[in-house]
């Protein structure tokens, strides 16, 4: 594979979503996105993104070509 492509050599970081409130089972209302780049800091598009964690129904998303990875995601019935 091409070096680029190697999870190792690539970084995500938060752009935005997070500190939302919202009731169980229901959307929250802004999108979570982050930014994936490569060792050089470019942006990396078409890479698949899994967001998941306490509360939230797992999702995943593809990154755009300014490498941006933007999901809405749904809060399950864990308080």
């Amino acid at each position: 594979p091409q070096r680029v492509a190697c999870p190792s050599l690539l970084t995500m970081t938060r752009v935005s979503g997070d500190g939302q409130r919202t009731q169980l089972n229901t959307a929250f209302p802004n999108p979570l996105q982050v930014r994936v780049t490569d060792a050089g800091g470019n942006p990396v598009s078409n890479t698949l993104v899994t967001f998941s964690g306490p509360g939230i129904v797992t999702t995943t998303a593809l990154t755009n070509g300014s490498g941006i990875g933007s999901t809405l995601v749904t809060a399950n019935g864990v308080a």
